[in-house]
Parts: C-alpha cells; structure tokens; sequence
C-alpha cells in the first residue's frame, strides 16, 4: 500500500459513520422553533433546502450538510433567498422612502442530531443549544 493511501483509507473509515448520519436524514421534515415553521428536504447526496416561515416572512437556504463527527452534521449555505430586504429611510419629520438593501449569506450552523425512531430527529445547536424537533414530512 502506497504511503498516500493509507491516510486517504482512515480518513474515509472514520468519515463513513459520520456519513450515515446525513443518509438518515435522507427525507422531507417539518418542525417548528419559537414560532418559525420549518420545512427542511435532505437529499441521499447531503444537499439540503430549508424554507423557514412566520406569518409574515419566509426565508430559504440551500447547500450540503458536512459530517464532522457521529451525530453532529454542519448546514453550508451556498445559495439563499431573500437576496435583498427592504429598508425605510425617514426624511424629517413626515415621509421617507424605502430603499432594497443586500442581506448577507446565513451563517449555517453545527447540530448535534438524535434520531428518535425513523421519523423524527432532534437537533441541537451546538454553539446556542436552541433544539428543533423534527418531524418526517410527505
């Protein structure tokens, strides 16, 4: 065996169970979070789309969910929506206009993730420690 593929040969044993995490995600799931309604679809290739929704506002992300260890998954935000928001500037005491501005790229995020059975998961953030339960979706 060559000396490069014995690292490439551990790198992949030690990613190949934190991989299956992200093929059990594998699926539509909806949850909800301090009033935000979550769509989340996870495809067998760890793409992602995630629409959140409050009655007045909805947002969307897409990307791919990086492993890093068993049960801790990553969000990459490659492309997301609104790419712009309105803002009000005020001029003197009476009127104003609105102005579109750019919204930045959403950070992501690292979860921590537990199965509880085949459809429903829970996940934690693991720097903010807010948790979503999730349900499988149709």
């Amino acid at each position: 065996m060559s000396k490069l593929a014995l690292p490439a040969l551990c790198a992949f044993l030690i990613a190949a169970p934190a991989g299956a995490q992200v093929a059990q995600m594998a699926g539509t799931w909806n949850g909800t979070f301090m009033g935000i309604s979550l769509h989340l679809i996870v495809g067998p290739d760890g793409s992602f789309s995630e629409v959140e929704r409050t009655p007045t506002v909805m947002t969307m992300q897409t990307g791919h969910l990086r492993s890093y260890q068993k049960g801790v998954v990553s969000f990459v935000v490659e492309d997301w929506e609104p790419k712009t928001m309105p803002v009000y500037h005020p001029t003197g005491t009476v009127g104003g206009y609105t102005t579109q501005q750019p919204t930045n790229k959403p950070p992501g995020g690292t979860y921590r993730i537990t199965f509880q059975g085949t459809n429903q998961f829970t996940m934690q953030d693991v720097n903010m420690g807010g948790v979503v339960m999730f349900y499988r979706g149709r």
